[in-house]
């Protein structure tokens, strides 16, 4: 598959991204299963449902063969419309002459940081998967924790962006995506707390969060504050519940903030309709 003038994805050396159903009867399940960087195939979902193991390798492949698709956003997030949780992709596309750019953040003084891709722009969403009850039955976990593995599992199969994050001279991570750490359920009493949004084209110094894996800014997310460090309320690697003006969704607490209260990721502050500052409510998932 070409992917246009800017071809990030493949990079170069490896074979195109790809997408395929294979079938275990055996099992009760059909998979789906994306192409590696050396050519080999992963296993990055399983329905019970040929229909929808096709579906989902349909979408996927129509994803890659998109000229010059960033990968990157490939994420896991709650649809508005149907409440479901899935993995999608912004329509996000590689601007090859760096013409995007953004003045947020600590960038310096008349610089603009340069984004190289639209997704501070509109653009419509493809729906790559929702999760559903037979899903959760399948995996016997709850639809966020299905969302997020298989988001995890496609983007550790790809090798795009977000497996090199190769505008460094040497790649991220060995040029592939950690595994999704374990998580564990947040068991503590409700907490409001102040709260503020990142990952929004600011000039970030890391590529990675504070519990080790690639930031994915439009994944659900939370860093918990920075003065709270050694509290088990606000370990890293705990799913919780997020509620904002009537809207209520899980999130993982990944990275700590460089602040004495929370810091949204840039999907999670999306899903809830988070204006960049307020109060959110975290609990129990």
């Amino acid at each position: 598959m070409t992917h246009g003038t800017f071809p990030r994805q493949p990079r170069a050396g490896t074979v195109d991204n790809a997408a395929r159903t294979r079938a275990h009867a055996d099992l009760g399940y059909v998979g789906v299963e994306c192409a590696t960087a050396s050519g080999t195939w992963f296993e990055v979902a399983q329905f019970t449902a040929a229909s929808r193991a096709r579906a989902m390798r349909d979408r996927l492949n129509s994803v890659f063969a998109s000229p010059a698709a960033d990968l990157e956003f490939v994420h896991m997030t709650r649809l508005r419309s149907s409440d479901r949780y899935a993995v999608v992709w912004p329509t996000v596309k590689w601007v090859p002459d760096d013409s995007v750019t953004t003045s947020i953040g600590d960038c310096p003084a008349g610089t603009p940081y340069t984004t190289s891709e639209r997704l501070y722009k509109s653009s419509p969403l493809l729906t790559i998967a929702e999760v559903t009850k037979d899903d959760t039955t399948r995996y016997g976990i709850p639809a966020h924790r299905v969302a997020f593995l298989w988001a995890n599992n496609v983007r550790f199969a790809m090798h795009g962006w977000n497996a090199t994050k190769d505008a460094m001279p040497v790649p991220i991570a060995g040029g592939t995506v950690p595994l999704l750490p374990e998580a564990t359920d947040w068991t503590f009493d409700p907490v409001k707390r102040a709260a503020t949004y990142y990952g929004y084209g600011e000039c970030q110094p890391n590529f990675t969060v504070a519990n080790g894996e690639i930031f994915h800014t439009m994944d659900l997310l939370v860093a918990v504050p920075g003065d709270a460090l050694g509290q088990a309320r606000w370990a890293r690697n705990q799913w919780v519940k997020i509620a904002y003006g009537g809207r209520v969704t899980r999130a993982r607490l990944v990275d700590v903030c460089g602040c004495t209260h929370l810091d949204l990721s840039r999907g999670l502050a999306t899903y809830l309709g988070f204006p960049g500052s307020g109060k959110v409510t975290v609990s129990t998932p």
